[in-house]
C-alpha cells in the first residue's frame, strides 16, 4: 500500500519513487532512523532508496549500521549500487569497489557493524 509519503525529489530529473507507509519515518526530521521487522520486509531497499534520493541534492552524513558486518560483501554496498542503477542515478553517484560517493556534493554512505565496534 502506498502512502502520502511518496517522494518527488527537488530536481526534476530524479525519479519519482513510491514508498510503503511503514517507511514514512525515513522522511521525518530525526537524527536517527530505525525500522523494525523480519527478513524480506524491504527495510534495506527502502532505506537505500530514500537515502540515495535525499543525498542526491544535498550533502548528508549517512551511516548504514547492522548488527554484524565482517566484510564489504556483508554490507549494503551491493544494494546501494543496485538501487543507483535501478533509479538511474549513475550520473550522480560513483560506485567504487568499497564505497559509493555522490559526484556533485560528496555524500558518501558509510557502513559499520555494531557488535565488535563499540
Amino acid at each position: 500500500m502506498l502512502s502520502r509519503y511518496d517522494v518527488r525529489p527537488v530536481l526534476n530529473e530524479l525519479p519519482k519513487i513510491q514508498f510503503p507507509e511503514k517507511a514514512s519515518v525515513l522522511f521525518e526530521s530525526a537524527p536517527y532512523k530505525i525500522m523494525y521487522g523480519g527478513r524480506g520486509a524491504t527495510k534495506t531497499w527502502d532505506f537505500c532508496r530514500a537515502l540515495l534520493l535525499l543525498g542526491a541534492n544535498r550533502r548528508l552524513f549517512i551511516l548504514c549500521a547492522r548488527e554484524i558486518q565482517k566484510s564489504i560483501a556483508e554490507s549494503v554496498h551491493r544494494t546501494l549500487a543496485t538501487q543507483i542503477e535501478a533509479m538511474g542515478l549513475d550520473d550522480r553517484y560513483e560506485v567504487q569497489d568499497a564505497r559509493v560517493v555522490n559526484r556533485l556534493n560528496g555524500t558518501e554512505p558509510t557502513r559499520a557493524g555494531i557488535i565488535g565496534e563499540l
